[in-house]
């Protein structure tokens, strides 16, 4: 779970590519 944290916190300008890998 953190590191899913670090990678919206690095990646939160790509929304698309968090949803990808929170689904």
């Amino acid at each position: 779970m953190a590191a899913a944290t670090s990678v919206v916190v690095l990646d939160r300008g790509n929304n698309t590519t968090c949803t990808i890998n929170l689904h």
